[in-house]
């Protein structure tokens, strides 16, 4: 058995806040843990007639729209070797061309499963800060140096998914739809939309999901995927994305992102100040 080795990321989000006066915009399901959602009863979900597509680009429209908000994410990560890491994340926006949000960036082969990064966008301008290459302006239309080219295909998607939530910023093209669009091409997969409607603080919240698994075939040359994008269906704000993996030899691997909004929020100028750069 080889050393489980265990990894934290702490990024700027851990500085002290105070978020007791906030007005929250967005609900999650009551419990909002890493991984519940899947463990929740199948009967809380009903098929719905929403198209995959759709949902992903009501997603990115949404995105793209959200003004005044603060939205804190728990990112989990559990990879094959059994390396664990975890990272809080904030993201303060004013509106689509002023904003500062956290991310992780896996490292590959190396040992530590990520690194912390954070893009800070003012009045349009985006630079990207990270502590392995320092502070570096974002190409506004592909988003180079923040994602892989190919993050959009089924196998690098799962490891860079909470770096693609906000690329409606920077394309103004959005993560969700060209990730969809590939998992519909892919014929090892099939894809399930559901809805339901979570309670909690006098609130309904309806809420509306994509779930793609391998189909049996594939599974049994592959091993098994799942992928399972949750989202409201009030505001198609995303809430959680949670991703599953079993090898052949019984590897697993987990990737979950779960996300709280809350606003309206005048964020102090000071968040969105750019670092100089060379």
């Amino acid at each position: 058995m080889g050393t489980r080795r265990r990894y934290a990321c702490r990024t700027d989000s851990e500085l002290k806040v105070d978020l007791t006066t906030l007005k929250p915009i967005l609900l999650l399901p009551l419990v909002a843990l890493p991984g519940l959602s899947m463990a929740q009863k199948p009967s809380d979900w009903r098929k719905t007639n929403v198209a995959p597509l759709d949902f992903a680009r009501k997603m990115d429209i949404a995105l793209l729209g959200v003004k005044d908000a603060m939205g804190e994410a728990t990112y989990t990560c559990i990879l094959a070797d059994g390396s664990k890491g975890q990272a809080n994340l904030a993201y303060r926006i004013r509106d689509k061309k002023t904003y500062r949000v956290e991310m992780v960036k896996h490292a590959g082969g190396n040992a530590d499963p990520f690194s912390s990064q954070t893009v800070i966008s003012n009045n349009g301008k985006s630079i990207l800060m990270s502590r392995s290459t320092g502070f570096k302006p974002i190409n506004a239309v592909s988003g180079r140096n923040l994602v892989p080219q190919n993050v959009a295909s089924v196998g690098v998607w799962p490891r860079h998914f909470q770096q693609t939530v906000f690329l409606s910023f920077l394309t103004g093209k959005g993560g969700f739809t060209p990730f969809v669009q590939t998992l519909m091409k892919d014929k090892g997969y099939t894809i399930r939309m559901d809805s339901r409607t979570m309670a909690g603080n006098g609130r309904t919240v309806p809420q509306v999901r994509l779930f793609a698994s391998r189909t049996p075939a594939t599974a049994k040359k592959f091993g098994q995927h799942t992928i399972e994008i949750i989202a409201s269906s009030q505001m198609w704000i995303p809430l959680q994305v949670h991703v599953e993996q079993k090898d052949l030899k019984g590897k697993r691997a987990f990737y979950d992102w779960t996300c709280l909004w809350k606003g309206p929020i005048k964020h102090e100028n000071k968040w969105f100040v750019l670092p100089k750069t060379s």
